[in-house]
C-alpha cells in the first residue's frame, strides 16, 4: 500500500499540473514530480491541454515528446479532454489558459518551491521518526529546507492542482530531492517506474539509434560533448572554446577516440573550431536529410545520440547535459561505457580514475546543489536493483 490512501478511489480524484514555458527538460522535471504526486495520492494523472513551449513552438503537449501508452501502463493517465469530460465541461475549457484558471479555482493549490521545500510522505511526524538503514534520515535529507507535508485538505481534495507561477509556486526540480518517503521501498518503487515508464516515444530512439549507426560506420567510435550557449543564464559556464578544449582535451584523448559529436545550441559553427584542432567534429545537421523528423525534436535526438557516446561531457547547471547522463545510465555498458558526468569548466588530467572521482564530486543535482551528490547516486545505482 502506498503513502495516502483514503476511502476514494483514482477514478473519483485528479492531479493537474501546470508545466512552465520551459523547454522539454524542465516539461520532464515536471512531469515526473506530478507522477510522483499522482501515484502516491491514489490519483488519475491529468495531462495538460497544448500550448506554445519556449524554444519548441505551439501546438504541442507532453505526449509530443514522451510515451503516454507506456507510463498508462503504471498508473492512471487521462488527457485533458477527458478530465473535462468527467467533470462534465464543454470544449470550451479545453483552451490552456482556460483550463488553467478552472483547475486554479476549483482544485486545492499546495504551495512548493523546489530546492527550498521537502514533502514528507505521509507526513512529517512519521519520517522524523523512521530510522532506514541505507538512507539518510529525514533531518540530513531535509538540511535547511522547509520540512512540508499534505495537509487533510489536499488529501481529500477531488482535484489537487500543482501550480507554477513565480517564486511561491515552482515545481521546477528533482523529484527525489523533493519526495522523503518513510518507507525507502517507496522510494525505489518511483525509481522504477519512472525509469521504466516514462521516457521518450520509442521512434526517437529508433531514429537515434540509425543516426548512431550512420556515425559509428562512418567516423568509427565517438566520444560526446554538450556545449549550452544560447539565452543559458549561467554566465559562469559561457568560456570560449579555446577553454573548453583546455579543459577536456586530456580526456578526450585518453580514450583514443578521434571523433566528437557536439550537441549546441550554438548558431556559429566556427565556434568549435577550435575542437577540429584536434578531433573529427561531426554534428546533428550532416545526418538530418537522411531521417525525417520534425524541428522540435532534433534536440532530442541531440540528446540520444551524446548518450550512446564512448563519454560525455556536459555543461554544468543544463539540465539537457543532465538528461543525456540519466539516459546513459539506463543503458548496457557495451553502449555507454563510461558513465561518469563531466563538464567542460572542469580540468581534467586524462588519468580516468581521478577525473571520475573528480566528476563525481561535482555533480551538479540537475542545477541544483543538495546534500550534495548523494541525492544523485540513489536514484542512478538503486534501479540497478530495481
Amino acid at each position: 500500500m502506498f503513502p495516502q490512501q483514503t476511502e476514494f478511489t483514482h477514478q473519483e480524484r485528479f492531479l493537474t499540473f501546470e508545466p512552465d514555458h520551459g523547454g522539454w527538460n524542465n516539461i520532464r522535471l515536471q512531469f515526473e514530480v506530478a507522477i510522483v504526486f499522482a501515484h502516491s495520492t491514489n490519483r488519475t494523472l491529468v495531462l495538460p491541454p497544448k500550448k506554445h513551449y519556449y524554444l519548441l513552438g505551439p501546438g504541442l503537449d507532453v505526449g509530443s515528446f514522451y510515451d503516454i501508452e507506456d507510463l498508462g501502463r503504471a498508473m492512471p493517465v487521462i488527457t485533458a479532454e477527458e478530465f473535462l469530460e468527467r467533470m462534465g465541461l464543454g470544449d470550451e475549457y479545453s483552451e490552456y489558459d482556460v483550463y488553467v484558471d478552472y483547475c486554479r479555482k476549483h482544485g486545492v493549490n499546495p504551495k512548493y518551491v523546489m530546492y527550498a521545500d521537502v514533502l514528507a510522505v505521509p507526513d512529517i511526524a512519521t519520517c522524523s521518526s523512521t530510522i532506514p538503514d541505507d538512507f539518510p534520515d529525514f533531518d540530513l535529507f531535509a538540511a535547511s529546507n522547509n520540512k512540508k507535508e499534505l495537509s487533510r485538505e489536499e488529501v481529500d481534495a477531488q482535484i489537487l492542482h500543482i501550480r507554477t507561477e513565480g517564486s511561491e509556486y515552482r515545481t521546477f526540480g528533482l523529484w527525489y530531492a523533493f519526495f522523503y518517503f518513510s518507507n525507502p521501498e517507496w522510494h525505489r518503487f518511483y525509481v522504477g517506474l519512472i525509469r521504466k515508464n516514462f521516457h521518450y516515444h520509442d521512434w526517437l530512439f529508433d531514429i537515434g539509434a540509425e543516426i548512431v549507426a550512420k556515425i559509428v560506420e562512418r567516423h568509427g567510435l565517438y566520444n560526446a560533448v554538450h556545449i549550452r550557449r544560447g539565452d543559458f543564464q549561467y554566465t559562469e559556464t559561457r568560456i570560449p572554446a579555446e577553454d573548453m578544449l583546455r579543459h577536456t582535451a586530456p580526456l578526450l584523448k585518453s580514450n583514443g577516440v578521434k571523433t566528437l559529436f557536439v550537441a549546441s545550441d550554438e548558431k556559429s559553427d566556427s565556434f568549435f573550431d577550435p575542437f577540429r584542432q584536434d578531433f573529427h567534429v561531426i554534428r546533428l545537421g550532416e545526418f538530418l536529410k537522411e531521417v525525417k523528423v520534425e524541428k522540435h525534436y532534433f534536440g532530442l535526438l541531440d540528446q540520444i545520440i551524446c548518450s550512446a557516446g564512448e563519454l560525455f561531457i556536459g555543461t554544468e547547471l543544463s539540465t539537457f547535459s543532465a538528461h543525456i547522463t540519466r539516459l546513459r545510465f539506463n543503458m548496457d555498458y557495451e553502449i555507454a561505457p563510461d558513465k561518469e558526468f563531466y563538464l567542460t569548466t572542469r580540468q581534467y588530467s586524462g588519468d580516468r580514475a581521478t577525473d571520475r572521482w573528480e566528476s563525481s564530486s561535482t555533480w551538479m543535482n540537475d542545477g541544483s546543489p543538495r546534500w550534495p551528490h548523494a541525492v544523485y547516486f540513489r536514484e542512478f545505482f538503486d534501479f540497478l536493483n530495481v
